[in-house]
């Protein structure tokens, strides 16, 4: 009678213990919702729609790798830059060359030279950093695929700082325990798109 008496007493510490644990779905609303309230303009209006939560895997949801590709797509839009900068600084050279220069046009090719001559150095230092983040990339995640936590796509309504109200979305990287965030992104942002833009060319 005793040892059954202990055994119902066990089974109902067991219960009310597992009631109490919340679910991974339920730690990452709560850890979202507090996050929301710090970033927004007015968390007051904060409304959230849905939160697709998913395990996160190496290398590509980890925010090591984020912020390496982030600074690629930086120097790939400097390159850019760099190339109309250089398109220009050509044509204007050959505009004031040529055997009857008078000192007007010495002066206007040298200012171009001398801005293409700086575009050009600027260029092969920005080439020589995408190829070394490039080689730093594939030599840390090449073939590594390992669970680091969790991570979830969270849509919601709130106001700008218009006080318009929009639909937002915004990706979190949650630590395996699903206590804290690790990285957070605007999924709306130029900058995430860019990063996921060379993720998708990673991929193949």
């Amino acid at each position: 009678m005793l040892m059954k008496k202990i055994l119902l007493a066990v089974f109902a510490v067991a219960a009310l213990m597992a009631s109490c644990q919340k679910s991974n779905q339920e730690k990452a609303d709560a850890l979202v919702g507090e996050e929301m309230k710090k970033i927004l303009y007015f968390p007051d209006s904060y409304e959230a729609v849905e939160t697709v939560l998913d395990s996160a895997f190496s290398p590509l949801d980890d925010p090591a790798l984020y912020e390496k590709t982030l600074k690629m797509t930086e120097h790939l839009k400097n390159l850019t830059q760099l190339d109309a900068r250089m398109k220009i600084d050509k044509s204007t050279m050959a505009i004031y060359s040529g055997p009857y220069q008078t000192a007007y046009d010495r002066d206007k090719y040298n200012e171009a030279k001398e801005e293409y001559v700086n575009a050009s150095e600027k260029k092969k230092k920005s080439l020589e950093a995408v190829t070394n983040i490039s080689n730093e990339i594939k030599a840390k995640y090449a073939n590594v695929h390992k669970f680091i936590g969790f991570k979830a796509q969270h849509t919601y309504r709130a106001k700008n700082n218009a006080g318009n109200t929009l639909i937002g979305k915004i990706e979190f990287i949650f630590n395996k325990d699903l206590t804290h965030v690790v990285a957070q992104y605007d999924m709306d942002s130029e900058e995430y798109q860019s990063v996921q833009y060379l993720y998708k060319m990673m991929k193949g």
